[in-house]
This record gives structure tokens, sequence and C-alpha cells, in this order.
């Protein structure tokens, strides 16, 4: 029984290191990727000062990023790592409870956008940076019921999912015409919109 015991140790702590060790590959290779290929080059295209707009928008949207979460995360990924087959009864309840918290921070961030006076052409921007928001912690979700079912080659592939499909989707409108002259800051908060829902839908599938 010990024996059985020590095998089992050994293929985990094995598990453990080479998914540990995909995990920075995958991220050495897609993070610089991103940040140089596609970031900088929206900077360049839209300006610093439409940028400025758009990382301050951005930087305010994540101030209320808990109420999206308020604990919910930590305590999925330790009730399902424990017990996996729980899953299917938090899951709905879990959905709905974070359905109303979106609908909460949709609410306060119009009201704080309204209270700080923020110019109503901004807004367009400020919503599609909302439901960034709202995406990722509905990502990270899904990826706690993914790793709390034990698939964690998967929960890692679904760490740079997004950014390896917006470096694709990117790469078109800013390096192809007639996308390239005709680049908005839009369209990359749509890209990054676009490439989260699909994570998610994946995520969701694997659930």
């Amino acid at each position: 029984m010990r024996q059985v015991f020590f095998i089992n140790d050994k293929i985990l702590n094995r598990e453990f290191f080479l998914n540990i060790a995909f995990l920075v590959v995958i991220n050495l290779l897609i993070k610089p990727l991103y940040i140089f290929g596609i970031d900088r080059n929206v900077l360049n295209l839209v300006g610093e000062a439409t940028y400025g707009v758009y990382f301050s928008l951005m930087s305010f949207t994540v101030l209320f990023q808990i109420l999206n979460d308020l604990g919910i995360q930590n305590f999925n990924s330790r009730e399902i790592a424990r017990h996996p087959q729980l899953l299917d009864k938090y899951f709905s309840n879990i959905m709905a409870l974070k359905i109303l918290l979106g609908l909460l921070y949709f609410g306060i961030i119009s009201l704080s956008a309204i209270f700080f006076k923020y110019d109503k052409t901004v807004y367009p921007m400020l919503f599609a940076l909302g439901l960034n928001t709202l995406l990722l912690s509905a990502l990270g979700y899904l990826r706690t019921n993914v790793a709390g079912l034990g698939q964690y080659r998967l929960n890692s592939i679904l760490t740079i999912l997004d950014r390896f499909l917006l470096i694709i989707v990117c790469s078109v409108l800013i390096w192809v015409e007639p996308f390239k002259s005709n680049f908005n800051i839009i369209w990359f908060i749509h890209a990054q919109n676009a490439t989260l829902f699909l994570t998610v839908v994946v995520a969701f599938w694997a659930s």
C-alpha cells in the first residue's frame, strides 16, 4: 500500500513540475510577443493621448473589479478541489450570483462616471472595458472549475489563450490594409472582448 502511495506521489509531483514548466514556457513565448508586437504597435497607431485615455479608463474599471468576485473564486477553487462532485450543485447558483454582481458592477461604474463627470464620448469605451473586466472575472471563475477537476494543463492553456487569439486578430487589424489606416482604439477593446469571450466558451465547455 505504501508503495502505491509513493508511486502516486511521484506521478503527481512529476505532473506538477511538468505543468509549471509548460506554464513558464508558454508565458515566455506569448506575453512578450503580445507586449512588443501588439500593445506597442497599438500605442504607435492611436497615439499617446488616445492610448492614455484607454489606459486611464481601464484602470478605472479595474478599481471595482472586486465587485465581480467577492471571494467566489477562492471558495470555489477550494471546494471543487476537495469535492469535484459538487461542481454541478454549485455551478448554476454561482453563475446566477455572478450575473447579479455583474449588473451591480455596471451600475457602480455608471454612477461613478456620472459623479466624476466623465465626458459622454468616452462612455462606449468605458462600458466596453467594463465588459472586458466581467469576462475576465467569468474566466477566472471557470478556470477554478477546470483546476479543481485536475485539468492543470488545460488551465495553463486558458491563462494565455485569450492573448494568443488576440495576437492573431490584432495582427490583422494593425498590419493589414485597410484596417491599419483606419485603426481605432475601440477596435482593440472589442478584439479583447471577442477573444476573451471565445476563451470563456472554451473554459465553460471544459468545466
